[in-house]
């Protein structure tokens, strides 16, 4: 039979104690995330999420956002073969779209190598445009040049 004393619940308080910090501190950590094929630092990025947050750095796997974040966040996704780009401050936005783009004004069907429209386009950010009055033959002459990248 055990005595409870103040002194056996002060040596079980104890023992409690440093039984749960052995464990608390033996928990696993994270496991670092699979390596970015890309990640972007220093920057300063404009996200669109819920919060349009601004932030410092990305990482991109697969063609796709991996993470979005700070710079010690992204980091984690640095591998051994990761392409890192420092950013130095310059900023970086979400491509936009442009839902009514009137581009297709050539002359005879003409198609030049590259079209100052959409470079114009691209120099302001648009990375996608619809045309809602562009001919069909225009629209597969254009998208033949994309394929074949020439434009």
């Amino acid at each position: 039979m055990v005595i409870l004393t103040v002194d056996n619940m002060l040596r079980y308080l104890g023992a409690c104690v440093v039984f749960f910090a052995a464990f608390a501190s033996a928990a696993p950590s994270q496991p670092a995330p699979r390596p970015a094929d890309l990640v972007l630092l220093d920057a300063r990025i404009l996200t669109v999420d819920e919060a349009f947050r601004t932030v410092t750095a990305l990482a991109v796997r697969d063609g796709r956002f991996a993470a979005v974040g700070s710079n010690e966040e992204v980091r984690r996704h640095i591998g051994p073969a990761t392409r890192v780009i420092e950013g130095r401050g310059r900023t970086v936005v979400p491509g936009f779209i442009d839902t009514h783009a009137h581009l297709h004004y050539s002359t005879l069907d003409i198609f030049p190598q590259r079209p100052w429209k959409y470079l114009a386009n691209l120099a302001y950010g648009v990375t996608s445009t619809h045309d809602p009055s562009a001919s069909t033959q225009e629209v597969f002459g254009q998208a033949e040049m994309v394929e074949a990248d020439g434009s």
